[in-house]
């Protein structure tokens, strides 16, 4: 589950970026609590506490008069933007599962993709169900977690037994159809606790990926 950082945790986070940039290295709990202007390290020390607790910070060594050893986590590295994930591929043909071994990761698209934002990640289409939506084969189509699609949205669905697809959404009668946008393709009607929603569509492109 996603836990959301407080307006002084993400300064906080972006603080050990910039300060790590800049000299090579973490910042110590007091170069935190100085930068802060907080009256006591201990403070500097709960939020991350805090960090650490949320999956955003890896805290190597912790304890009084110890410096900490700080550690950035992929979530973070995805939170503040310096990289998005993509998870593999998502069917827009039959029905199947998606997942990969490797991680790829999309990185500087905050200056072309103004909708970008902090947890939306990427996936690559495979089949060919949607090209009347104007989406393709091996197209970059960018996901939303954690909104309810609406009906017309495309979004993509996990259906349980039979993996994960791209597709439009309706909501229809107590069920939930699956409209392709080709031909061929025909609709499938399932009911609602047999899917799960994993990214409502907000956006495609053709961008470089770079493989870690």
């Amino acid at each position: 589950m996603t836990q959301h950082l407080t307006r002084r945790q993400e300064q906080i986070l972006r603080f050990i970026v910039a300060f790590r940039d800049k000299t090579g290295r973490p910042p110590t709990g007091p170069e935190v609590a100085d930068h802060f202007n907080f009256a006591h390290v201990s403070t500097a020390y709960q939020h991350l506490a805090s960090l650490d607790k949320k999956g955003f910070l890896d805290i190597q060594r912790f304890g009084k008069r110890v410096p900490v050893g700080l550690r950035l986590t992929s979530r973070a590295r995805h939170f503040l933007a310096t990289e998005w994930p993509l998870l593999g591929a998502i069917p827009a043909g039959e029905l199947t599962d998606v997942l990969d071994e490797d991680i790829e990761t999309i990185r500087k698209l905050e200056d072309i993709i103004p909708i970008l934002r902090a947890g939306d990640y990427f996936l690559r289409v495979s089949g060919d169900s949607m090209v009347d939506a104007g989406i393709y084969p091996d197209q970059l189509v960018i996901l939303r977690p954690g909104l309810q699609p609406q009906s017309g949205d495309i979004a993509a669905t996990w259906v349980d037994g039979e993996g994960a697809t791209l597709k439009f959404v309706y909501f229809e009668r107590g069920r939930v159809r699956l409209q392709p946008a080709n031909r061929r393709y025909t609709s499938k009607t399932y009911l609602p606790d047999h899917v799960r929603f994993q990214g409502v569509l907000v956006g495609k492109i053709d961008v470089q990926i770079f493989k870690r």
